[in-house]
């Protein structure tokens, strides 16, 4: 009789293991096996290019000199930076950039439409973007957007910043800090 038992209770046992075993089974077959959707769909190969930019710029600017300067001046005497944007010749994508001053620094009393900037292409005399600081605050200032640059082609800028002497009593903005690194953002175009 004691043996029956023991029968009986792996009997039982055998059948809660196979039990659970079929309904674990089961239940992976139901989650895995359905399909849903397109079943014509086919499969899409994508091709990506490759976007090399080359930046070349010196570390940062600021206002070292704080002399105030005629329009006239500007181009001789202002306080500037040169850098390049070069699209690699093994580059396979083409590419749209924009050009920022990050990590900018600037006192209080340089926010002030005469405290100017200006940027200029390829060293021509003219610019395409200037403005001035005045309602330009500390952190990150756009300089030109969306720029395009073909394949194996190179962008040379000169941006420039000074005082512009007004004429008029300007003694607060000699003691002034400014600094600022020109930064690039590109994409894909």
């Amino acid at each position: 009789m004691e043996e029956n038992k023991r029968n009986v209770k792996v009997l039982i046992i055998l059948a809660i293991i196979a039990l659970v075993a079929f309904a674990l089974g089961a239940t992976y077959a139901y989650f895995t096996a359905g399909v849903k959707g397109n079943d014509k769909a086919s499969s899409v190969n994508v091709t990506t290019g490759r976007l090399i930019l080359d930046f070349q710029t010196s570390d940062y600017i600021s206002n070292q000199k704080g002399e105030l300067l005629k329009s006239s001046e500007v181009s001789e005497k202002a306080d500037k930076t040169v850098f390049t944007v070069k699209h690699a010749e093994n580059s396979t994508a083409p590419a749209t950039y924009s050009l920022e001053l990050q990590d900018l620094s600037i006192s209080e009393n340089l926010q002030t439409e005469d405290f100017k900037w200006q940027l200029s292409k390829d060293d021509t005399e003219g610019s395409v973007a200037s403005g001035n600081f005045k309602n330009v605050t500390n952190g990150t200032m756009t300089l030109l957007s969306n720029q395009k640059l073909e394949v194996g082609s190179e962008d040379k800028y000169t941006l420039r910043v000074w005082l512009e002497e007004t004429e008029e009593d300007q003694s607060a903005l000699f003691s002034g800090t400014f600094s600022g690194k020109v930064a690039l953002s590109a994409r894909n175009s």
